[in-house]
């Protein structure tokens, strides 16, 4: 057999693989959460496209070596960034994110001046990174309109890799403790921000830590390095 039909065989192969487990996930999906597909209406808010660092994965960041990729750099005044905001509410907007890159001259006092200014009473929820801020700069948030600290973060390396000194999961021991020594109140929530259900949090507190992560090289896997979307995966091993 030629080495094109073998890798149309395991194409083959490939897809009914997939096709098999794809049904059998839309058959959880509907016992679980029935026909109702969820969304929310927001607004992602890009304050700088400035960043003064370097990431490989970012195609977004803007700076003297990225100056003719798509358009000048721009830094959005307070007050436009307010603008959209509201322009969001009017909207039917019931979530806005903010969205950035770390401009060489920003402080603390820039992201707390920020978060000031679109504390509305329409904007129920803030949420301060405690990866990007770490205990001192959350316990600045928390005094400026902050109401959320986001998520413990297993496993978190994005942040890391683009030079934060935190990150890396804060447990919910962690995390109360900082809540709580900004004279807070802590409530584990879930995502759609409702109280988290009491066996999930009896379940996070105490927890064994993580296994480390399995990241296998990508020579290791069987994508192929010539595969285009859409294609099966297929080794590209001899």
């Amino acid at each position: 057999m030629n080495s094109a039909r073998k890798r149309s065989c395991a194409s083959s192969a490939h897809a009914a693989t997939r096709g098999i487990g794809y049904a059998a996930a839309d058959r959880l999906r509907r016992e679980t959460c029935g026909e109702e597909v969820s969304y929310v209406v927001t607004r992602n808010i890009q304050y700088t496209n400035v960043c003064y660092f370097r990431c490989g994965f970012c195609a977004f960041s803007k700076g003297k070596l990225a100056a003719n990729l798509r358009g000048p750099a721009y830094l959005v005044p307070h007050e436009e960034i307010v603008r959209r905001a509201v322009e969001a509410w009017e909207r039917g907007a019931t979530e806005v994110c903010l969205q950035g890159g770390i401009h060489p001259g920003f402080t603390g006092s820039y992201y707390l001046s920020v978060a000031q200014a679109i504390k509305q009473p329409w904007i129920a929820n803030v949420q301060a990174s405690w990866v990007k801020l770490g205990p001192d700069g959350v316990a600045a948030a928390l005094r400026a309109g902050a109401n959320d600290l986001g998520g413990t973060l297993m496993n978190e390396s994005i942040s890391r890799a683009a030079g934060s000194t935190h990150g890396q999961e804060m447990t919910p021991e962690q995390m109360e403790a900082l809540i709580r020594a900004n004279g807070r109140s802590p409530r584990q929530r879930t995502t759609l921000y409702d109280n988290a259900p009491a066996e999930r949090r009896a379940a996070s507190f105490g927890a064994p830590p993580c296994r480390e992560p399995l990241n296998p090289p990508v020579r290791e896997t069987a994508l192929s390095r010539r595969g285009k979307p859409g294609d099966a995966l297929v080794s590209s091993s001899k």
